[in-house]
């Protein structure tokens, strides 16, 4: 019996595993904590960084405007954000088209004038009563 209870006891004995420090399972659970907070970090300060909003309104005052004759603009007169008033000078605009436009005006209602006069139903008026 002395060599059947000798191989149990081998048997059972079993090799303890090697004991590691307990000061580098603490470093290196130490060193993923930092990273860790490391990382928050940088996120919370990448995403905080700027403001943005996917439904934005701007609360200011927009007034469109519109010239009364057309032409190429010369020179504008206003800057960005400036404050204008009613009557101030925005945009200079090429005056040769209406120039043109204005000595030619004449002249056309002159062809019209004529060209009415030849209707047969024309009439013209002498006296406003």
């Amino acid at each position: 019996m002395d060599d059947e209870t000798a191989s149990a006891e081998v048997g059972s004995a079993r090799p303890s595993p090697p004991v590691r420090p307990a000061g580098r399972k603490l470093l290196k659970w130490g060193i993923a904590a930092v990273v860790l907070v490391g990382v928050i970090v940088a996120a919370i300060v990448y995403w905080t960084r700027y403001v943005s909003t996917e439904n934005a309104y701007v609360n200011a005052n927009r007034i469109d405007i519109a010239a009364q004759v057309s032409g190429p603009i010369v020179a504008v007169q206003v800057r960005d954000q400036q404050h204008v008033k009613k009557g101030d000078l925005l945009v200079e605009i090429d005056p040769r088209s209406y120039q043109i436009a204005g000595r030619r005006s004449p002249v056309s209602l002159l062809r019209c004038a004529e060209w009415i006069a030849t209707w047969p139903f024309y009439r013209p008026v002498t006296r406003l009563a």
